[in-house]
């Protein structure tokens, strides 16, 4: 558990560096709250409508996400939003751990959040309204 801990916080980080995104000067925008997500995979196949609820300490995000309520960790940076965690469950009779990846952008005053979430299995691009 530790060591998976260990690699999600690396792999945060990594996904803040190699995000790109802008990063605003201006004092970031609160996330707490509950969020509907609309996810749409690169293939055009797989759509999903997760909710993720995110507390915010300073820069820092945790919270639950979709109906499992997957613990959450995360933070942000400006305009930069970035979290991540552990699907974990069975699929087709065998037990399943995924590393699952979120980053991109707040948008119109912290109301939304879009960008682009992978996984080992898929990859596609995320909007978030604040419910």
């Amino acid at each position: 558990m530790q060591n998976r801990k260990l690699r999600a916080a690396v792999c945060l980080l990594a996904c803040f560096a190699l995000s790109g995104a802008a990063r605003a000067q201006t004092k970031a925008t609160n996330l707490t709250g509950t969020w509907q997500i609309d996810f749409h995979d690169d293939n055009g196949v797989s759509h999903s409508s997760p909710k993720l609820v995110l507390m915010q300490t300073g820069d820092k995000l945790t919270g639950t996400f979709g109906l499992y309520s997957w613990p959450v960790i995360g933070a942000i940076d400006g305009n930069s939003v970035v979290f991540t965690f552990v699907a974990y469950g069975h699929e087709q009779g065998r037990q399943i751990s995924d590393t699952v990846f979120y980053w991109g952008n707040i948008d119109f005053g912290g109301v939304k959040m879009k960008g682009r979430m992978k996984n080992p299995k898929e990859a596609g691009d995320w909007i978030a309204t604040r419910q």
